[in-house]
């Protein structure tokens, strides 16, 4: 017997419309989002439109290949001046 396997069914909410959206934000270097919150917020700001967190994370990184980053730790007593002279080859 064969039985049809269901598939993860995009949102409802997810138009064209916030997908291209979503595309020429994510692309934009420079005002990119910040994060996916910062994204869910984006969408509920420009579209009206509350997607779940974790639907729209899929989304984003399914369709476009989106990846948290995040920069290395520095700290915070670091001397800019002192850190040049000790990288300075000469």
């Amino acid at each position: 017997m064969v039985q049809n396997q269901s598939k993860p069914k995009e949102s409802q909410y997810m138009t064209d419309e916030i997908h291209n959206g979503l595309a020429s934000r994510v692309t934009n270097n420079r005002n990119p989002f910040l994060g996916y919150r910062d994204a869910q917020q984006w969408v509920k700001s420009e579209y009206g439109v509350d997607i779940n967190y974790h639907t729209l994370r899929y989304h984003l990184i399914k369709h476009f290949g989106t990846k948290l980053k995040s920069p290395r730790k520095s700290h915070v007593k670091k001397d800019d001046q002192a850190a040049e002279a000790f990288f300075k080859t000469t």
